[in-house]
């Protein structure tokens, strides 16, 4: 039998595989060795500005859903849950006559029936205007149908600058 480390108490089995450069710990890591320091995280995990840096873009003072180009969105509510993805495409194409939708996202619930709402996604604002026009505060077997943009947060309006306590005490 050998008798190595057991005989040995644990105090001169630690000093022995120091001094043998092993390291004493699992994953210990050696001084200096490895990847650079990481820098510290910013505040709140923004980026400050650096000195010289381009300015930031105007904030946008209203909604540009309806101007310019690119795609726009709207939701649709209170669909009847009968409704599917290509009948809306249908009704967009043939009888609101904007054109085929980019894309129509139908909502389900967990059991996979309709939850009677979708989001479509026009290539052009105009085709979104027009879409809501046709669609907002009608009716679809009886239901009240509402039709809303959905903006991006670029294109959302500023919020209004609100007056100073001081202002505001009467």
């Amino acid at each position: 039998m050998s008798t190595g480390k057991l005989d040995q108490s644990l105090d001169d089995i630690l000093k022995t595989s120091r001094s043998s450069g092993r390291g004493g710990r699992r994953g210990a890591r050696r001084s200096g060795a490895g990847r650079p320091a990481a820098k510290a995280a910013p505040v709140g995990g923004v980026q400050k500005a650096q000195k010289g840096a381009k300015p930031t873009k105007a904030v946008p003072t209203g909604p540009a859903a309806f101007s310019g180009s690119g795609e726009s969105k709207i939701l649709i509510s209170n669909l009847p849950q009968d409704v599917e993805e290509n009948q809306l495409k249908d009704y967009f194409t043939a009888a609101v006559n904007v054109g085929k939708p980019k894309r129509i996202m139908m909502q389900y619930g967990p059991n996979g029936r309709s939850l009677g709402s979708a989001t479509v996604i026009f290539h052009k604002p105009d085709h979104a205007a027009k879409a809501m026009q046709a669609l907002d505060n009608i009716r679809i077997d009886n239901r009240l149908i509402k039709v809303e943009v959905i903006l991006s947060a670029r294109d959302a309006p500023a919020p209004a600058k609100q007056a100073s306590l001081a202002d505001r005490v009467t």
